[in-house]
């Protein structure tokens, strides 16, 4: 089953983009050192549709975050912010390590193995009722969220913090708990928003793991699109 996606954009939460900014095609030619990703023009705007930022600025994490995963379901209550409260219903015996195996898959293959691991990954469980902070300095939390889907027609968002220089200070990976939980496709859909945490948008002029409908694999053109946006 395909399903929308959405990106969380959000003041404080995550970067916006207004839907006017395009990266023009000359700020997209690689550096000596980088390789090159553009094969024509078509490509240029698909990578401009991926790396746009407001401004034109990209965006991207300097070092390897940490990754933490909420074993706890929170919920969400339709509104987009920095913390939720945990409800009484825990993750499955070995969620939380094939969620955190997902996402470091992810982490290689979108940083173009710039990142080939996480700087450090840690399990959380928190208590029923208490608020717990999903934005967190130097950190991509991941968790499933309880009533997304309903609130939202949507399966999961992704959202970051950053710096005026487009530096990202922080991700959230938010998981519609119902999906997350049972469909096939919830590899797919972790590593999407990941990517949205990452410094990415949704590409709709290639296949891409960035597709706004859920259902691509990370494509050749998401590897190309790595290698440029984590360039060293």
């Amino acid at each position: 089953m395909r399903l929308p996606l959405a990106m969380a954009l959000v003041a404080l939460l995550a970067v916006s983009a207004s839907a006017q900014h395009r990266t023009l095609a000359a700020a997209l030619v690689p550096s000596s050192t980088a390789p090159a990703v553009a094969r024509d023009l078509g490509e240029a705007h698909a990578v401009g549709e991926m790396l746009r930022g407001a401004g034109g600025r990209e965006r991207r994490w300097g070092e390897p975050p940490q990754l933490v995963v909420i074993r706890s379901v929170l919920q969400f209550d339709g509104v987009l912010q920095k913390d939720y409260a945990a409800v009484a219903e825990s993750l499955a015996p070995g969620d939380a390590e094939e969620m955190a195996v997902h996402m470091s898959i992810g982490l290689d293959v979108l940083t173009g193995h710039a990142f080939a691991t996480f700087a450090g990954i840690r399990y959380e469980d928190v208590e029923p009722g208490a608020r717990v902070s999903v934005m967190r300095p130097g950190e991509i939390v991941v968790a499933r969220f309880r009533g997304v889907r309903q609130a939202l027609d949507a399966v999961g968002y992704g959202g970051r913090t950053t710096r005026p220089d487009g530096t990202i200070t922080s991700g959230v990976v938010m998981l519609d708990s119902d999906y997350d939980r049972a469909n096939p496709l919830r590899r797919l859909l972790r590593i999407h928003e990941l990517g949205h945490a990452l410094g990415y948008n949704h590409v709709e002029s290639r296949p891409s793991i960035m597709n706004p409908v859920l259902g691509s694999e990370p494509t050749d053109f998401d590897r190309r699109v790595a290698l440029l946006a984590f360039a060293r």
